[in-house]
């Protein structure tokens, strides 16, 4: 928009150069420094506290479960992927790519959950107990922003406010869709794999 003497400033900023893109960022930054912090004492009880580790008294969960979760998580990644190729032609198409990209994270966190309790583990158990249930609780709280955010998008989109030109709101959900899904595989390679790699 020309503001007078020659001088256009833009009227709407996309990418990188938004306030929104780089609040997600941000936002990604804090999340990712407290899932570092889980990390590091899910190691280290498993150096303390070897005892608490499964056994045969305390098996793992079926592998197939953790499998699922992990499809669920790459279906919400490949979901939000398509969201954004399709926005320019079709708004349907992006609402139905969104809304299942958020229904597989729910889905995935619910699998993840359920795969634990239906075998026994209860969070109170032990301290690996605990931090099983908080890589969970981890990825809960970015599930429950993404819900919010997605419902957000979704207005917009109905309201006409969304489209392939202004679509900073979109670009915010998937940066923070694309890490939860890598985060909630991290947790899953974490949670299931190592104690398999170490027994």
């Amino acid at each position: 928009m020309d503001i007078g003497l020659g001088t256009k400033v833009p009227a709407y900023m996309t990418g990188a150069t938004s306030h929104a893109w780089w609040a997600t960022v941000i936002l990604m930054l804090v999340a990712g420094s407290l899932y570092l912090a889980f990390v590091f004492s899910y190691l280290y009880v498993w150096t303390v506290a070897p005892q608490s580790w499964p056994d045969e008294t305390q098996p793992l969960p079926a592998l197939l479960r953790s499998f699922a979760a992990a499809a669920l998580l790459a279906v919400a990644a490949a979901c939000t992927f398509a969201a954004d190729k399709v926005l320019p032609r079709s708004r349907a198409a992006f609402a139905g790519s969104v809304t299942l990209s958020v229904i597989a994270l729910l889905a995935a966190l619910a699998v993840e959950v359920s795969s634990h309790w239906q075998g026994g583990l209860r969070p109170d158990a032990s301290g690996y107990a605990a931090l099983v249930y908080l890589a969970s609780a981890l990825q809960f709280q970015l599930v429950c922003a993404i819900v919010i955010m997605g419902a957000y998008v979704l207005a917009r989109l109905a309201a006409g406010r969304l489209h392939h030109a202004r679509r900073v709101t979109f670009e915010a959900l998937a940066l923070l869709i694309y890490y939860t899904a890598g985060q909630g595989l991290l947790g899953l390679l974490l949670v299931h794999g190592f104690p398999r790699a170490v027994a």
